[in-house]
């Protein structure tokens, strides 16, 4: 009798054991599904897949507040999750107001000092904003247009709903230098022009966007008199700029000339 109740024991210890098994099996393939779907796993050799859900919209950035950053870029990029977001002249809550940010707008992050981050908002005004404000991963756009940038590549992909519709070589900032990187993140075209020139940098281009601050897609330099700067020309193709983004003078027109205000502008390794 007590042999019949241990076996019958056994046998209902080994039902459950399947049972678990194949319960914690399912369920480890449904999430690794879920997961696939929500982040969506984009092969670096093909950059026709355009990593839009990469990182899912509006996630609430609490312990990571940085939506887009990278070990080879000091750069880092959040977004604004709420409406009047600060931003101070000084590190300190009591100082002035230089502006009262709404919601969904691009933040390129220059220093962590704690409780507040120095960093440039979208028209070129810098400031500190509280490390406590609310931020999110990404910004929510409704244009239909993709300017998609691999710095990796050196490579811009537009896509029209979607479908890619031109495939141009580019030419971005110089890496290992905050000064002359371009931003990672998602930011939208603000502004453009025909022309401009840098006394400065004793250089200008033509055909620009503006996409955040004074980071620009634009053509290969130009000299004072409008004419290309041979010796930029020749570097199309590698990291090369001050931190804007170098196309053709071609190319910096084709842009001007087929891409609205607000696309949205992807820059990711």
């Amino acid at each position: 009798m007590k042999i019949k109740i241990l076996i019958m024991l056994l046998v209902a210890l080994m039902v459950t054991t399947c049972i678990v098994s194949v319960y914690t099996y399912v369920n480890y393939f449904t999430t690794e599904e879920v997961n696939a779907k929500i982040y969506k796993k984009v092969d670096s050799n093909n950059d026709d897949n355009i990593p839009e859900h990469s990182i899912p919209a509006s996630v609430s950035v609490k312990e990571d507040i940085y939506a887009y950053s990278s070990k080879d870029c000091f750069k880092k990029t959040l977004y604004t999750a709420s409406n009047n977001i600060n931003l101070y002249d000084q590190p300190d809550g009591d100082s002035k107001i230089i502006k009262s940010l709404s919601s969904n707008e691009p933040l390129v992050v220059y220093k962590d000092l704690g409780e507040f981050l120095y960093c440039e908002e979208s028209t070129g005004i810098a400031g500190y904003v509280k490390k406590s404000s609310s931020f999110k991963k990404t910004m929510d756009y409704t244009n239909n247009y993709l300017i998609n940038v691999n710095l990796t590549n050196q490579n811009i992909k537009i896509y029209k709903d979607a479908e890619l519709i031109k495939d141009i070589v580019c030419s971005t900032g110089t890496i290992g230098n905050q000064n002359t990187e371009t931003p990672l993140g998602k930011f939208k075209v603000i502004v453009r022009g025909e022309e401009f020139y840098n006394s400065l940098l004793n250089e200008g281009a033509k055909y620009y966007l503006q996409f955040f601050g004074d980071y620009l897609i634009h053509s290969i330099p130009v000299d004072e008199n409008g004419n290309i700067i041979e010796k930029e020309e020749d570097k199309l193709g590698s990291p090369a700029s001050h931190g804007c983004i170098r196309v053709s003078v071609e190319n910096a027109k084709w842009l001007y000339d087929n891409v609205p205000d607000g696309a949205e502008v992807f820059i990711h390794y």
